[in-house]
């Protein structure tokens, strides 16, 4: 809806989790951390907790994405209000098995088979169970006899627990004492900082391609952390509120007097409790510096480097005679000689009333490139020897001469190539029709009358060839 209206590529605070809009901040990165650390160890169970909407499924969005370049195969149950037994069969499911009895006992052995199948095969097995903080007493303990299973040596599945802050309470009991000694990393996630929120927003609006607009106002950040105390599914409900006003008002820029009544409507619906409306009030209640934090966003132009010192030019009257025409050590092509005598602007006096009006620069740079591109020759014609009868001009050009001369074309070497080949391919054709001779009769008799036939031919032909041959001998000398 708002997206045309704003240019932007998609939605840039949709409800649902995306791992494409996962904003490292500095509890998510540690939770990212932790989890990298237990799967490297490869064993146990690694607990991530937080309030409801703090992006524990985002975490878990960007892991398994992370994971589709690696050798892990994964599953992962949402629906965890389930006995202990009903969990087993959930969790082959995920993995996709198709269990043909409903006895655990067969259920376990299947998943030990596929356990030690994924080992073998260099596969690590990992299980993402969300809403933990549901799992009953005798659900978790099924899940730690699950991680007793080995292979090699090594155990063969890791289990991740994510809920809420009651998941804590519950391995804290001492009946889950077994359970909370094999947590090899566990995480609270907390709400985002007010210096965060702001980061949040704008990392938000930047990856759906934000480019400017809307602009929001100084204010606007400071009424969306009020509401939202840091939680970022908060701070989407309301942002996407915010555009959605902004696009039916035909807005540009949205101000704090916007954010104030995208309160009041989430207050009329039912959706905000009353005292998250004094933004006002609470933001000069509190300690927070946001004069400081919240100055807006906007598309800020990155600074322009500074441009590089120029250095004076010279006056076009003190440009050095070297600089102008310069006699080269060594003559130049014929091309480059003329066009070093028609840079000598003091002998054109109309060329150099024009170029004083330009910058002398590009007749330095002129001059300095002729002088460096210039080819000297082995023998320049004043140091010629004394008894050469050598042609200045001759010497002078040779090498030139030497290089435009067509080169001499080289005698064909394919002549003993080509009588080879000619050997081989009737060498090849007798072969064939010997062959084909010695093994029919019928071939064979048709090939001698053919021979035959053609011997007479070309006796007959030989002789009547030479009889002309003697009559037209008679017919020059008829004295013979």
């Amino acid at each position: 809806m708002f997206e045309s209206f704003y240019g932007l590529r998609t939605d840039p605070f949709r409800l649902t989790p995306d791992h494409h809009f996962s904003f490292n901040h500095e509890q998510f990165s540690r939770a990212k951390a932790y989890i990298d650390y237990a799967l490297v160890r490869g064993e146990g169970f690694v607990m991530i907790t937080g309030n409801p909407g703090t992006g524990k499924t985002t975490l878990v969005a960007d892991l398994q994405a992370r994971l589709l370049s690696t050798e892990t195969t994964t599953a992962t149950i949402n629906c965890t209000q389930l006995d202990a037994e009903a969990l087993l069969f959930i969790c082959a499911y995920e993995f996709g098995l198709q269990v043909q009895s409903n006895h655990k006992a067969v259920l376990l052995r299947e998943l030990m088979i596929f356990f030690r199948r994924e080992q073998q095969s260099g596969r690590r097995v990992l299980l993402i169970i969300d809403e933990a903080q549901d799992l009953s007493v005798l659900a978790l303990e099924e899940l730690r006899l699950l991680t007793n299973l080995q292979g090699g040596g090594r155990p063969l599945l890791q289990i991740i627990l994510l809920g809420q802050s009651a998941l804590r309470d519950l391995i804290r009991r001492p009946e889950m004492l077994q359970v909370h000694q094999r947590i090899v990393a566990a995480m609270h996630l907390k709400p985002l900082k007010p210096q965060e929120t702001v980061a949040y927003v704008r990392y938000r609006l930047e990856t759906a391609g934000w480019t400017g607009d809307p602009v929001f106002q100084p204010g606007v950040v400071t009424a969306i952390y009020t509401y939202s105390e840091g939680i970022p599914r908060l701070i989407n409900q309301y942002c996407s509120r915010l555009l959605l006003r902004g696009f039916s008002l035909d807005l540009h820029e949205l101000t704090r007097n916007d954010a104030q009544e995208v309160l009041n409507e989430l207050q009329e619906e039912g959706l905000v409790e009353a005292p998250r409306l004094e933004a006002d009030q609470a933001a000069s209640s509190s300690d927070i510096p946001w004069d400081e934090i919240d100055q807006g966003l906007a598309v800020t132009q990155p600074p322009q480097p500074p441009e590089p010192p120029q250095p004076p030019e010279p006056a076009l009257a003190a440009i050095d005679e070297d600089q102008t025409r310069q006699e080269p050590t060594a003559p130049l092509t014929p091309t480059l000689a003329s066009e070093t005598e028609a840079l000598d602007i003091r002998q054109q006096p109309e060329a150099a009333a024009h170029v004083t009006q330009v910058s002398p620069a590009p007749v330095a740079d002129a001059a300095r490139y002729l002088r460096f591109t210039a080819q000297p020759t082995s023998a320049p014609p004043n140091e010629l020897p004394a008894d050469s009868d050598a042609n200045p001009s001759e010497t002078l050009y040779a090498p030139y001469r030497d290089q435009n001369r067509e080169p001499r074309a080289t005698p064909a070497k394919r002549f003993p190539v080509i009588v080879i080949t000619l050997i081989m391919v009737l060498l090849l054709a007798a072969s064939f029709l010997g062959g084909m001779v010695m093994t029919d009769d019928a071939l064979r008799q048709k090939l001698v009358a053919l021979a035959l036939s053609t011997s007479e031919t070309v006796v007959t032909s030989v002789t009547a060839t030479v009889q002309s041959l003697l009559q037209w001998l008679r017919a020059l000398n008829p004295n013979a």
